[in-house]
């Protein structure tokens, strides 16, 4: 298990490792990290709420999931790791 102050100082750490988990959807990934890791989420979502890359990301789900409309070509681009 990681320890959180690992997590807190190294973001793409995190995302890497929720990446990984075999969900479909990212809350669904974070829910899955956080019990195996058995971490508190509201824990995790206050790390990942500082993240720019984080908010990129989930942007991009709600709008492939149609949450957001898409107005033309996505704007938003995801680094890859």
């Amino acid at each position: 298990m990681k320890s959180k102050e690992l997590i807190t100082n190294n973001i793409v750490l995190l995302l890497n490792e929720i990446s990984k988990i075999p969900e479909k959807t990212l809350l669904d990934k974070i829910l899955t990290y956080c019990e195996k890791n058995d971490f508190d989420p509201q824990e995790i979502g206050d790390i990942l709420e500082e993240s720019d890359q984080f908010k990129l990301m989930l942007h991009s789900e709600l709008e492939n999931n149609h949450v957001f409309s898409k107005t033309g070509p996505s704007v938003i681009e995801v680094d890859e790791w």
